[in-house]
């Protein structure tokens, strides 16, 4: 078992904190915890400046504990300021992203001198249980918030997180939890269940309500050693990666057996689909019902085997493509500077963009410009891009794109965000799923309900190849099945009924409908 990597020690660095306890709780709660990214850089000196110097075990212990609670607030609040706020962010989201970052990985440093201070890898005692629990956290915790933040995971991340919780294991305290703190064994499995959820494919939402079901049910997962069972994934505790795909027949090193966590998931989705709350079901009160139903299906599969490609990627030698994001910018696009004449009446929309006169609708908003990617690889059923944008563009899990392949006049397809992953340097990868190879935009006015005026929304044409209706792609939170809706300009006469939702991400509802006779 190799030795905790720490920094090397600096002795100038030994003043460059409070090192007495009292006084370095009077500065904690002197802190500005109401400016996340000011508390933030204060702490994250402080903890640097800590895990550089030479301390005594106990002194090191005291002040850690100490700072623990100011760290968990400062945490919160910064991930409070990134919301849902997409890729690329802004300055003020990537330098909390940043900070939030850094302050994870000086605790993770922190918790390794914490396990140094009493024992050695090689002779642990009873006393590392606690110390040990703690490291494991904080590196959950670390793999948790690069998935947050859309960042791969750090080098040698999952070494240490097998490392550890084989040491663990080997010496009996895989297993024990002490003062609130979850075991070893409880968080290396909800980090591999948080990689096999695969993030880069949810929104940070959608990730929130993951941990969420890590919390309640996690502890359903088992890991053996021996063969496959019949749900789950291999893990190779001795490299650098996290879990797999299903494994081939025979022994594997580690096996996380999922069995039990998919049959539970499977039965709570049964239950929302009934009308039961979140909160009966041992999450929280505060859940969105239909995300929390569609994530427990997608999570009871997703747990269960890794879904395989469905067409083979190859790469793309066309050259760039143009995109478009959202789908308010794409309906201004397609529309044509936005006029849409045949509804002389329509009241005018509380968002700023729309101006009406004697002939109809007409948007005011500023030209939409096209954004500039090369394509990685492409199949049947979406690409892959890359880029590094001079702007931020908010790119977001589950927004509607519009694309077209760069310096033509093609048509504008239609697509949905799959997945994001932000490099270093700016650079961004993501990956878009195709929906359509054409659309139309539309107006809709909802005829009950809290929004009556018109919202953008854009007409999917059917393929019968595919067996797919005509639908409509709606603005997120607009659909309520049965609604009664007017549409123009339309193929179809004005007024519909929607119907089912084939699709809900953060951003829309895809959705088809019922014309009226």
């Amino acid at each position: 078992m190799p030795e905790l990597s720490l920094p090397p020690a600096d002795p100038a660095l030994r003043h460059a904190f409070e090192a007495h306890p009292r006084q370095a709780a009077d500065w904690l709660a002197r802190l500005p915890f109401a400016n996340p990214v000011v508390a933030a850089r204060q702490l994250l000196q402080t903890l640097a400046a800590m895990n550089r110097s030479l301390l005594d075990a106990n002194l090191r212990a005291t002040l850690l504990a100490l700072h623990r609670p100011a760290l968990g607030r400062v945490t919160t609040g910064l991930a409070s300021l990134l919301g849902e706020t997409g890729v690329p962010p802004h300055a003020q989201q990537r330098l909390a992203a940043s900070l939030l970052r850094d302050l994870h990985r000086e605790y993770v440093i922190a918790c390794k001198h914490g396990i140094r201070g009493i024992g050695t890898p090689q002779q642990p005692t009873r006393r590392m249980a606690e110390p040990m629990a703690r490291l494991l956290a904080a590196l959950r915790d670390l793999h948790a918030v690069h998935a947050y933040t859309y960042n791969p995971v750090p080098a040698a991340l999952w070494l240490d997180l097998h490392h550890n919780h084989a040491l663990a294991r080997r010496h009996g305290m895989a297993d024990l939890s002490r003062n609130g703190v979850a075991s070893v064994s409880l968080s290396y499995r909800q980090t591999l269940l948080m990689a096999m959820a695969d993030p880069p494919h949810l929104s940070r939402s959608e990730q929130t309500l993951v941990q969420a079901f890590l919390h309640a049910f996690g502890s359903l997962a088992e890991l053996r050693e021996g063969s496959p069972g019949m749900a789950g994934f291999p893990v190779d505790p001795d490299s650098d990666r996290g879990p797999t795909v299903r494994a081939e027949p025979g022994p594997v090193p580690l096996w996380l057996d999922t069995d039990a966590l998919c049959r539970r998931l499977h039965e709570i989705a049964h239950r929302l689909h009934l009308g039961e709350s979140p909160r009966r079901i041992g999450l929280p009160a505060e859940l969105d019902e239909d995300l929390t139903l569609t994530l427990a299906r997608r999570l009871s599969r997703q747990w269960r085997n890794a879904p395989q490609r469905s067409f083979k990627r190859h790469v793309d030698q066309t050259g760039g493509i143009e995109v478009v994001v959202g789908l308010t910018a794409i309906h201004r696009l397609l529309a044509d500077a936005g006029v849409c004449p045949d509804k002389p009446d329509v009241p005018p929309s509380e968002d700023g963009h729309l101006a009406i006169d004697d002939v109809g609708v007409r948007s005011v908003a500023a030209p939409v410009l096209a954004s500039f990617w090369t394509i990685r690889n492409d199949s049947a059923g979406g690409l892959a891009l890359e880029g590094t944008p001079e702007t931020p563009l908010n790119l977001k899990v589950g927004d509607a794109l519009a694309l077209r392949p760069r310096g033509t006049d093609a048509a504008w397809s239609l697509a949905t965000i799959r997945w994001i992953v932000m490099h270093d340097g700016g650079r961004v990868e993501f990956g878009l799923e195709r929906l359509a190879p054409r659309v139309q935009p539309v107006w809709v006015r909802p005829l009950r309900g809290q929004r009556k005026r018109p919202e953008p929304a854009l007409f999917v044409p059917g393929l019968a190849a595919l067996k797919l209706p005509d639908r409509l792609l709606l603005p997120r939170d607009l659909y309520a099945s049965g609604m009664d809706a007017e549409l123009w300009p339309s193929p179809y006469p004005s007024l519909l009924s929607f119907g089912r939702r084939h699709e809900r991400t953060t951003s829309f509802d895809l959705v088809d409908f019922t014309v009226f006779v």
